[in-house]
């Protein structure tokens, strides 16, 4: 009984072994990978695989408590990225690809996603190792213009617009202008009031977010109060961590 036992376990080993394995990329749950950052999770799905290359479907998704501004990503993209859509992709080098927003899509509000997608070739392995590299900065003087001009003033209250004017060959994002003045009572039309406390202000700018090369925003209010005591005028913006010069090894990505 036991040797037809031990003869019964050999034929099925055998039976097993003639059978032809199926790779884990040809199971279609195996394409879809997720990870979770602080503040932010990556769903990668191959959607597309021939010889070398594969097709790679990205989606981002913020899942901190705050807005994720002019967004962009360093990570192991899992290979050689040859084009890319609903991104732009700076560089790459030693196998760390820079990728960043299309203008249109540089936010990711809470709760919300971006997606975007690239080919790659040679592949390495999935695409892995993501982190923000986008941060908020002082504009340097002369980087643009603030002009506040009051339309009309009738004593009990006023109306008025803030021109902010890009003096730059490159785009402002995600700004932030603060400012201080004797105003209260103050409602907007087209940007949002971050901060007002004892005449300190901070705004940010709503679908106008983002200032194009030597292009103006005109940020309309309404308010009672000394509208033009506003001083103190200091803009910032969201900028990418990279380096402008070439390094060697490091190749441009294509678009």
């Amino acid at each position: 009984m036991l040797n037809r036992g031990f003869a019964l376990f050999i034929i099925v080993c055998m039976m097993l072994s003639n059978m032809m394995v199926i790779p884990a990329s040809a199971d279609e749950s195996s394409n879809v990978f997720t990870t979770t950052y602080p503040g932010f999770s990556v769903i990668c799905t191959v959607t597309g695989r021939w010889g070398t290359s594969e097709n790679i479907s990205i989606k981002i998704l913020n899942t901190g408590d705050t807005v994720i501004e002019n967004w962009a990503y360093a990570c192991s993209p899992g290979g050689t990225i040859d084009s890319i859509w609903n991104a732009a992709c700076l560089k790459q080098e030693n196998g760390t690809a820079v990728i960043i927003n299309a203008g249109w899509n540089s936010d990711i509000p809470v709760g919300g996603s971006v997606e975007f997608g690239y080919i790659i070739s040679d592949v390495s392995g999935r695409p892995d190792a993501f982190h923000m590299v986008s941060k908020r900065i002082e504009c340097l003087p002369g980087e643009y213009e603030i002009k506040n001009q009051v339309h009309s003033d009738w004593g009990s209250g006023f109306s008025a617009a803030i021109e902010i004017k890009n003096n730059t060959d490159t785009p402002i994002m995600a700004w932030n202008l603060s400012y201080q003045g004797d105003i209260h009572n103050v409602s907007t039309s087209n940007f949002l009031i971050l901060k007002e406390q004892d005449g300190q202000f901070v705004i940010k700018g709503g679908y106008n977010n983002n200032i194009a090369p030597h292009e103006s925003v005109y940020l309309v209010y309404n308010g009672e109060g000394d509208a033009k005591s506003l001083s103190g005028f200091s803009l910032s913006k969201v900028v990418h961590e990279t380096h402008s010069r070439k390094r060697q090894g490091e190749t441009r990505c294509s678009r």
